[in-house]
C-alpha cells in the first residue's frame, strides 16, 4: 500500500499586480521612494516550467517594525510567464503578514508616474499560485 501526502498551502497575503514597462531595477526604485520602503535585490526566483528552470528577477523588504515581508517579482522574462492567468501583468507586489493599509499602497503605488495600473489578484482564483511560495 502506497501513501501518498498532499500539502496545502495557506495563502494568507495579499498580491498586487502591477503593469509597468520600466526595468525591475528602476520598478524596485519607484516603490522603494514612493512607499519609503527597502527593497533590495535578492536571488532570482527559480521556477521548474515545461520547458525547464526560468529565473524571474526578485527584491525583498522585511519591514523593521513588524513581521511583515514585502517581494517585488518581475512575472514576465523572456523566457516564461510566473503566473500565466496574468500575462498583462508586468510585476506583482506579494506582501506577506500585512500590517499596512492595503487601499493606501494601491493609491501611492498608482500615483508614480510610470505605473499604468495596479489591480488586486485573488490568489485563491489561480491556476499557478503555487509559484507564489517559495523560501
Amino acid at each position: 500500500m502506497a501513501f501518498q501526502l498532499e500539502v496545502e498551502y495557506d495563502f494568507d497575503f495579499l498580491v498586487l499586480g502591477i503593469s509597468c514597462h520600466e526595468k525591475d531595477y528602476r520598478m524596485c526604485w519607484m516603490l522603494n521612494k514612493a512607499l519609503d520602503y527597502g527593497l533590495e535585490w535578492t536571488e532570482d526566483l527559480e521556477i521548474q516550467l515545461s520547458h525547464g528552470s526560468v529565473y524571474f528577477p526578485m527584491y525583498h523588504y522585511q519591514v523593521p517594525e513588524d513581521l511583515t515581508s514585502i517581494y517585488l517579482i518581475k512575472n514576465r522574462v523572456a523566457s516564461g510567464i510566473l503566473l500565466p492567468e496574468l500575462k498583462q501583468m508586468d510585476y506583482l507586489l506579494k506582501i506577506e503578514n500585512n500590517q499596512t493599509e492595503h487601499a493606501k499602497i494601491l493609491r501611492t503605488i498608482r500615483k508614480i508616474p510610470h505605473v499604468i495600473g495596479t489591480f488586486d489578484v485573488e490568489v485563491n482564483g489561480l491556476k499557478s499560485k503555487d509559484n507564489l511560495i517559495f523560501e
